[in-house]
């Protein structure tokens, strides 16, 4: 193999592409986020989870993503939902769109998360 580099095939790995809403505050708190797993190259199913912010969502933040504080009010805290969320981001890769935020918030929210390797779509867009 004289200066062939060897690559893993994307169809072993275990990917997990995730969005993350926020409140719009500084640092964000999370709104929403959703996952749809990608195990062996075949698309899993999607998942979910509306949640009620420790502060309320920011009219730009509202008129980017459309969640009101209405529409959270009676959404469950982060910490209801912390344990279904791990499993979910439980991958060998997160794939995301300005990943550095999205991964910015779940670090925030999961403490001493372990997080995966990351592809930024807008990083690799902008190549």
């Amino acid at each position: 193999m004289d200066g062939e580099t060897s690559m893993t095939h994307w169809t072993t790995l275990n990917y997990v592409v995730i969005d993350v809403e926020g409140n719009g505050q500084q640092p964000p708190d999370l709104v929403e986020l959703a996952t749809v797993p990608i195990v062996g190259g075949i698309i899993g199913e999607p998942k979910s989870w509306l949640v009620r912010p420790d502060q309320p969502i920011t009219g730009f933040a509202r008129r980017i993503h459309g969640i009101s504080n209405e529409n959270v009010l009676d959404a469950p805290v982060f910490s209801d939902v912390e344990a279904d969320v791990v499993k979910a981001l439980d991958a060998s890769a997160l794939i995301a769109h300005n990943a550095h935020v999205d991964v910015g918030v779940l670090q925030r929210k999961l403490g001493d998360w372990e997080c995966p390797e990351v592809f930024d779509t807008l990083k690799l867009a902008r190549r």
